[in-house]
């Protein structure tokens, strides 16, 4: 009994549950799915605030290239820029300088325009080299002059856009602070409390969102010959932070993020004012991430098999609404990124498709007798007018068959009801054996049973009525009230061809009288319009 129970449980609910944890894992191993990174980028853009005046770009762009010649320029117009900016609060030169000048004294030069400004922050980056993480500092003197170090980490997500950094990372241990918050100077070289994820041996933690600014960014920017010039409005620059860098797309320092393409200076911008304004949205650390989805998962699943079957739907409708309600409270009252909108539409995908499920479940039991597990009489109305009323005024040939048990009245009155039911039960089992895949077997009344065979001809409908009739009689269930002491039925076929026009009741009358002359001829037998197929039995002798 509890084997049956427990069956029953899974088919019930298996569905569910399969999809429900296949869709996990598939998000675990995969991480943000793109529903909840589209989820992300509305809110993102909902959330947007303008740029910040208090950052400014000084930008390389073309007509500082045309005029200042080809890439890499000389370490002394770095120099001479920097001297241009002694106004600015930080200079963050968003600048790759790890290899030594042929001129050491540019080098030397450069370090010296760093040490006389005294707020020059430079970028660490990671390097692939043959399969390993490589990182790859700037030249020791301009290390020893900046004010401060910081990594340029960012990560694509799996639509290959970039939408966030690390606040720490470094090989081994995140010792070093992201280059867009080292320029503020609250950042030290320390290994960040809380679990770090590694890639290949890269460390990182504290994964933030980079913030987008209404896909406008529209910092005040400079171009770079200006500002070495005399052109340049240094006025602009004056208790700023500067950010010198790329914004030429040909030089590699462009990135997909979901605004647009965008130079790799404006996102560290963009991300230097998050941390500013306190606005930057944190993330869960991956194991959090596995419980996180689970949880709410486990906690459907336990209060599944509680619902009405009735309100499923909308009761996981309504857990999926709460799901991602759940991510866009966590996003602008706690600055936190729950990425729930994939469970969420899981959940209302599985809560469909059960829904569809127990719909044709529901309709199957409307349409099943509930003791004999054959058709009721309704599923037989309606497949016995879809087979008669064809469109076109098509012809085709239909046979039905009608069975009577028997004295199955005097059956019950001798062995009682329950014994009948038990009877009845077997019968629908012999029928639902003998009828082919595309005919009905149905009861149609207390003791009578039908099957409806459209496009059987009259061979064809003789041996389902003879075979019925014969496994009924080799069960030899007792029955002392009926000829030859077991039970037995009597069977009328009709089988003819009906056009479009064919009346259901007519049919049904040839076959009910084909079962009376069965009955009044001796029972134990089968009637084909007119004429009986006499049985061989023992029953019959």
């Amino acid at each position: 009994m509890a084997k049956h129970r427990t069956l029953a449980w899974l088919r019930r609910h298996g569905m569910p549950i399969v999809v429900m944890l296949l869709t996990i894992a598939v998000i675990l191993h995969q991480g943000s799915t793109r529903i909840d990174l589209w989820l992300l980028d509305g809110l993102s853009e909902l959330k947007a605030s303008p740029s910040s005046d208090d950052i400014v770009i000084v930008a390389i762009d073309e007509r500082s290239l045309s005029q200042l010649g080809s890439w890499p320029w000389p370490r002394e117009l770095h120099a001479h820029l920097l001297d241009r900016l002694h106004g600015a609060r930080a200079v963050a030169l968003d600048l790759i300088i790890a290899d030594p000048s042929p001129q050491p004294e540019s080098d030397l030069e450069l370090a010296r325009a760093m040490r006389r400004h005294g707020h020059v922050y430079l970028p660490i980056v990671v390097e692939n080299a043959e399969g390993k993480p490589k990182e790859v500092a700037p030249l020791p003197a301009l290390v020893a002059a900046a004010k401060g170090l910081g990594t340029l980490d960012f990560e694509r997500d799996s639509d290959g856009l970039i939408r966030r950094f690390y606040l720490h990372s470094g090989l081994g241990a995140p010792v070093w602070p992201a280059f867009a918050t080292s320029v503020l100077g609250t950042t030290r070289k320390a290994v960040p409390p809380g679990s770090m994820a590694t890639l290949d041996g890269w460390a990182r933690s504290g994964e933030r969102q980079i913030p987008y600014f209404s896909g406008k960014v529209g910092y005040p920017t400079l171009s770079y010959v200006d500002v070495l010039g005399s052109t340049g409005n240094i006025d602009a620059i004056q208790g700023k932070i500067v950010y010198v860098g790329v914004t030429v797309r040909g030089m590699g320092d462009v990135y997909r993020t979901p605004v647009s393409d965008m130079p790799g200076v404006v996102i560290n911008a963009a991300a230097t004012q998050g941390a500013m304004e306190g606005s930057l949205i944190k993330t869960l650390d991956a194991d959090w991430l596995t419980w996180l989805l689970l949880c709410p998962a486990l906690l459907w699943l336990l209060v599944h098999p509680f619902i009405r079957p009735t309100s499923v739907l909308a009761v996981g409708c309504g857990a999926a609404l709460a799901l991602l309600l759940c991510s866009v409270t966590a996003y602008f009252a706690f600055r936190f990124w729950l990425p729930l909108a994939s469970l969420a539409l899981i959940l209302l995908v599985s809560v469909l498709v059960e829904s569809i499920i127990d719909q044709q479940r529901f309709k199957k039991l409307a349409l099943t007798d509930a003791l004999t597990g054959v058709g009721n009489r309704l599923c037989f109305n309606e497949s016995f007018r879809s087979a008669i009323n064809m469109p076109n005024g098509r012809q085709r040939p239909i046979g039905l068959m009608i069975l009577d048990i028997d004295n199955f009245k005097l059956y019950n009155d001798h062995f009682g009801h329950a014994a009948g039911d038990d009877v009845l039960r077997r019968v629908g089992s012999v029928l639902l054996a003998a009828c082919p895949r595309k005919g009905l077997a149905a009861r149609i009344g207390g003791e009578e049973f039908a099957i409806l065979l459209p496009g059987a001809g009259k061979g064809e409908m003789n041996a389902v009525a003879e075979s019925v009739r014969a496994n009924l009689e080799a069960l030899r269930i007792p029955h002392p009230a009926n000829g030859g002491g077991i039970v037995t039925c009597s069977v009328g076929v009709v089988c003819r061809a009906v056009g479009a026009e064919g009346n259901q009741r007519e049919l049904f009358v040839e076959a009910d009288e084909a079962l009376y002359e069965a009955k009044k001829n001796g029972r134990n037998q089968v009637r084909v319009a007119g004429r009986t197929i006499v049985p061989v039995s023992p029953a019959a002798a």
